[in-house]
């Protein structure tokens, strides 16, 4: 598997589509720090550790409206292993008028499209969400 973080956005998508209470893939620090940064805007609603013969996984509990819709809507990887997207400070991107959030690679860590325009940091575009 070359893209864990793909693989990981295709887990949740799919088991929101399912109705399933969570889903579990590949552990990698950098898909805990985005999984964080979606826990902490509402967007999840927790995730932990598990092995399972030895290696390490993360287990994701979705999260849902009240009519059993899932609270994400789209969840798109923008900067991919054969086309990496940049933006400097000026031209983070606003995702749906900012009711979404776009997640973003910077020189400071993984931050928020938010975050990265108030310290006055550009970097790679990981994904947006919605």
């Amino acid at each position: 598997m070359k893209d864990l973080l793909s693989n990981a956005f295709t887990c949740i998508r799919n088991g929101q589509k399912a109705n399933k209470e969570y889903v579990i893939f590949p552990s990698s620090n950098f898909i805990e720090k985005i999984l964080q940064i979606l826990i902490n805007k509402g967007y999840l609603q927790s995730n932990e550790e598990v092995f399972i013969n030895n290696k390490k996984f993360i287990k994701v509990i979705l999260k849902y409206d009240r009519n059993q819709k899932g609270i994400i809507k789209e969840i798109k990887r923008v900067s991919k292993q054969s086309k990496r997207v940049y933006v400097d400070k000026e031209s983070v991107p606003r995702i749906k008028n900012g009711y979404g959030v776009s997640i973003i690679s910077t020189s400071k860590g993984i931050l928020t499209g938010r975050e990265s325009c108030e310290k006055g940091l550009g970097g790679e575009v990981i994904c947006h969400v919605f």
